[in-house]
């Protein structure tokens, strides 16, 4: 019996305080109502609307209670809105902030107020009110996020630029707005967004609204390569690929997509795709260094040493600054001397063109040793064998002497 009087106690007690919890909390919300219908001590307002909606499910299916933190945040928008106005002292930031917690709170109350209606074809009590008055601020979410991103906290800007997306998807503003189709600013905010999400390294935020982004076309080049970088975070190597060459096959002059290809392709040794890239970019620019030297260093790579060589001597002839283009022709050399050297019955036959060939390596290395003077472990064992094999003995004894000193 006494067990059974401990167990009602306990019971009573918990109604009790759930009773007092309860009593609290509407009276929290009669204080709040006053604050904000005076504009009074908004900001802690605001802290006690947010913690009763986090204290019970009746707080957060209270309509009121979202309705009251909405008109408190409006409030303090407004003030700051006027101090701008005024050329008052102000943070814009708070601003900005502000509005972008006003489609936070307004969202929240229609998915509050979507869930209470049951019957069928039913409208959503203030829906079409509130999705205008939004319309209303939504320029301040993309010009906030322009705010954030000129101060680098590309964080704070995709969070804008991703609300400002995403009212396309907000069931608040079915029906009414079809931003997707009307609203000319949402590729540029994708592109953005996209923008922010490669800066924080963020692989998913740069690729959330690629689809989108990819509709702006002054910055389709750049989306695909940040698009190629995302995947590449990932290791998504099949994507990666895939989106290296499509950007390739639509800017195959722009230096991004055929570096990082024949990149992969060298590291793979995939040698006939990186000489076919070579060509095909060729094709577009048949005067661009840049390509014609990942091509020499290919062609290098097969073995084809003169055809390494006329593509070095094509380079040279257009800028010969360009040290790996020298050293590149010199090595051809070298390896077609090797080829002989290797072979004795050649060797004996072909000592007059042997010679002739270190010959012709001599002035591409002493270029390259001239234009490279510290990269002592590329060209000093080259002219060892050059000055060696050209019994050039005062220059032999110098590298020689070089050599020995590393």
């Amino acid at each position: 019996m006494q067990k059974l009087y401990s167990i009602i106690l306990l019971s009573a007690i918990a109604v009790h305080g759930a009773s007092a919890q309860t009593k609290q909390q509407k009276k929290d919300y009669t204080q709040a109502r006053i604050n904000v219908k005076g504009g009074k001590d908004l900001d802690n307002t605001i802290k006690t609307l947010t913690r009763l909606l986090n204290e019970s499910e009746e707080m957060r299916t209270n309509e009121k209670v979202y309705v009251t933190w909405y008109e408190a945040v409006e409030k303090l928008y407004a003030q700051g809105n006027e101090k701008l106005y005024l050329r008052e002292k102000y943070d814009t930031t708070k601003l900005f902030n502000y509005a972008k917690e006003m489609f936070t709170i307004l969202e929240r109350l229609d998915s509050v107020a979507a869930g209470k209606v049951t019957k069928e074809g039913a409208k959503v009590e203030y829906r079409s009110k509130h999705a205008q008055t939004l319309n209303t601020y939504r320029p301040n979410l993309f010009f906030g996020g322009s705010f954030f991103l000129r101060k680098n906290d590309y964080k704070t800007a995709f969070d804008f630029f991703d609300t400002y997306i995403d009212c396309a998807n907000q069931p608040i503003f079915s029906g009414s707005y079809d931003y997707l189709k009307n609203d000319t600013l949402m590729p540029a905010a994708a592109y953005l967004a996209t923008h922010c999400g490669y800066h924080l390294s963020d692989a998913d935020k740069t690729l959330k609204h690629v689809a989108l982004a990819q509709r702006d076309n002054a910055h389709l080049c750049t989306t695909t390569q940040y698009i190629a970088e995302a995947y590449r975070m990932k290791n998504d190597t099949t994507q990666y690929l895939a989106t290296l060459r499509r950007g390739f096959r639509q800017y195959t002059t722009h230096p991004y997509f055929f570096t990082y290809l024949q990149d992969w392709y060298a590291k793979n040794n995939m040698h006939n795709d990186a000489l076919q890239l070579c060509d095909d970019a060729l094709k577009a620019d048949s005067t661009s260094l840049l390509v014609m030297m990942s091509k020499a260093n290919t062609l290098l790579n097969m073995e084809r040493n003169k055809e390494c060589i006329t593509v070095c001597d094509r380079v040279i002839s257009l800028n010969d600054s360009i040290a790996e283009a020298h050293f590149y022709a010199g090595t051809a050399y070298l390896n077609e001397a090797l080829k002989i050297e290797d072979n004795i019955d050649a060797l004996r036959k072909n000592k007059a063109k042997l010679k002739e060939i270190y010959q012709h390596a001599l002035p591409y290395m002493e270029k390259y040793r001239g234009l490279r003077p510290d990269e002592k472990q590329r060209w000093a064992p080259a002219l060892y064998r050059i000055y060696l094999n050209l019994n050039m003995g005062r220059k032999f004894e110098e590298i020689d002497k070089i050599i020995n000193e590393e």
